[in-house]
């Protein structure tokens, strides 16, 4: 039997409508973090990895906010200069003269009651997003992470006020390795594997809250 082109259509749809449903996958996807839009709940200190959170998320139908994941170690990066990277760095209060700028992020497990299950932040405050994105802990950042089922985490930048930011963040995620069946599963749902960079000075952050 010769299949036609019209024959294929039907499969052909339905195929593509299971790709744009389906989780990340191992060839990576650009996460783009609007440092206007989402951040966490008021929070008296920086959130620590496993501390329970509430994200901030001020466009619910938002395409970057939460993303499905499946059971795997996946690598992050930070994306910009990218084809779909949209952001260098983000600005705490853009309508003071020499706010700073920052790289940082949070990302929590919503499918786990929103707990902060992987924090990540490298370099120090800068006072242009190139400054921020030219030091070599933001530009070759790398961390990994592993989930032992599937889940749906919410992005978010490191900031409890969103709503005088400009800029974002921008990263890459890809799957590195699937869940080995064989492995024991550990308690968290979501493991800290490793991160390079330095951490931002918490007195450094604390600068906008007091100004």
């Amino acid at each position: 039997m010769t299949l036609r082109p019209r024959s294929l259509r039907l499969p052909g749809l339905l195929a593509l409508a299971v790709a744009l449903a389906a989780p990340a996958a191992s060839a990576g996807v650009i996460v783009n973090i609007d440092g206007a839009r989402f951040g966490y709940a008021e929070s008296p200190h920086i959130p620590d990895v496993g501390e329970a959170v509430t994200p901030i998320d001020a466009a619910p139908s938002g395409p970057f906010s939460r993303i499905l994941f499946t059971a795997g170690t996946y690598r992050i990066t930070n994306a910009f200069g990218q084809l779909g990277a949209l952001y260098q760095a983000f600005r705490f209060n853009q309508a003071t003269d020499g706010a700073p700028w920052s790289w940082s992020f949070l990302i929590t497990n919503a499918s786990d009651g929103d707990k902060a299950v992987l924090y990540g932040e490298a370099g120090d405050l800068g006072a242009t997003a190139d400054a921020v994105g030219d030091q070599d802990v933001v530009r070759d950042f790398e961390a990994f992470f592993t989930l032992t089922s599937n889940a749906w985490l919410d992005f978010m930048v490191r900031d409890y006020y969103v709503g005088d930011n400009a800029g974002g963040v921008s990263l890459l995620i890809q799957e590195v390795a699937p869940l080995d069946p064989a492995a024991v599963p550990e308690p968290a749902s979501m493991i800290m594997m490793g991160v390079a960079g330095s951490a931002l000075a918490a007195a450094g952050f604390a600068r906008r809250r007091k100004a």
